[in-house]
């Protein structure tokens, strides 16, 4: 048995004032901002820890004014997330994280008209619970 990594990262985010979601809604827009948090597929096995990719994408809504001071935008939260997470360890409730490796930076996408999306790749090193 493992412990969840996408649990563990909710979790610190949410310690750093980042609310998260581990499945989407059809209304999530009406919610923003929001950190998706999930399972990027992949990672390493030791005989004492294991690395899980965890892919993170901020939702936000797209910047109506060229004041950064209006509303926090995608890139700036997912920057706030990265360095939140970068690092380690972490002791979240949902389990402890030896370190967190960035392997994709936030990268800036255009979602819709009224949205916007930054998404990053990380690794999770955290050990099993056997």
């Amino acid at each position: 048995m493992t412990a969840d990594p996408v649990a563990m990262v909710r979790a610190h985010l949410e310690a750093h004032d980042l609310p998260t979601a581990a499945h989407l809604t059809r209304d999530f827009a009406q919610d923003l901002p929001v950190t998706h948090v999930y399972n990027a597929g992949g990672g390493t096995l030791t005989d004492i820890d294991r690395m899980d990719r965890v892919g993170i994408t901020v939702y936000a809504p797209a910047p109506t004014t060229d004041d950064p001071a209006d509303t926090p935008t995608a890139t700036t939260l997912a920057e706030k997330a990265l360095a939140a997470l970068a690092g380690g360890p972490h002791d979240t409730v949902a389990g402890y994280v030896d370190e967190v490796r960035v392997e994709s930076l936030p990268t800036f996408k255009p979602f819709t008209d009224t949205m916007d999306t930054c998404s990053m790749v990380v690794g999770v090193v955290h050990r099993t619970t056997d």
